[in-house]
């Protein structure tokens, strides 16, 4: 959950300065900050599962991803987020801090997110011009959304629910398919 850290306007350099002393992560919106409140224990285990079952699929095409601590810049809105996981195969710096070429985010949806996660960071996202998909995660209901981005720049929602597979077409030339159970695995939600 984002809240206000302060009223003030600041510069993106005042911002990683901030950023790099702060025992606080803090989310960059056009000159306004705003603190990160920690996840649940389920929110926190379907990030883990998404992310081990992505990642030889990510790492056979070349790609990388991050869970929770990689921001994304949005140059069109002058933003810096934390998706709870981002996949970039953009060339990789071990020194930066941000990503300006993501392929695919996800966040994982909570009461106090879920508006910002389904306005805010949907429409400023869709201004990213390597993202092809952006994917909402439900964690109290077996549940995801998959925005995607096709051929001609419309963007598509995708609706997939316990019963099916997840399919993600962002990162290689295949498409990578995961079992909903898995997903949710250690969530102990229903069946």
């Amino acid at each position: 959950m984002a809240v206000p850290a302060h009223d003030l306007c600041m510069s993106e350099s005042e911002y990683f300065e901030l950023e790099e002393s702060s025992q606080v992560r803090h989310e960059y919106v056009a000159g306004r900050i705003w603190s990160m409140v920690g996840a649940s224990a389920r929110h926190g285990v379907i990030v883990s599962n998404l992310n081990h079952h992505i990642y030889e699929p990510i790492r056979q095409a070349g790609c990388r991803a991050y869970a929770t601590d990689m921001k994304v810049k949005v140059e069109a809105s002058q933003s810096f987020y934390y998706p709870d996981l981002v996949v970039s195969c953009e060339r990789f710096d071990p020194k930066s801090n941000f990503l300006v070429a993501p392929c695919l985010i996800v966040e994982v949806l909570s009461p106090s997110t879920q508006i910002v996660d389904r306005r805010e960071k949907l429409t400023a996202y869709r201004h990213i011009p390597s993202l092809t998909e952006y994917v909402l995660v439900y964690q109290d209901k077996m549940q995801i959304e998959v925005y995607r981005k096709d051929n001609a720049g419309s963007w598509h929602c995708q609706l997939f629910s316990k019963a099916g597979k997840l399919i993600l077409q962002s990162v290689s030339s295949s498409e990578i398919e995961l079992d909903m159970k898995d997903i949710y695995f250690g969530t102990e939600l229903p069946d």
